[in-house]
């Protein structure tokens, strides 16, 4: 699932609603098992590192330069 999450962030910036919407899940679901996680280990980033909860937030692939 990681690389499938990579994969996607890595095609475009996307939201945790968006990422839900493509696996059929709830963004609740994502972020609590996957994105969080992921953010903190430099698998993702986040659009906005100033502000985690921005209300346009996206989570993009790689490490923050």
């Amino acid at each position: 699932m990681e690389s499938l999450l990579i994969d996607l962030c890595a095609w475009r910036a996307l939201s945790a609603e968006e990422i839900a919407n493509l696996l059929g899940r709830t963004a609740h679901y994502i972020s609590n098992k996957y994105l969080y996680r992921m953010v903190r280990e430099g698998q993702l980033r986040h659009k906005y590192p100033e502000m985690v909860k921005h209300p346009g937030q996206r989570y993009i692939a790689g490490e923050a330069n």
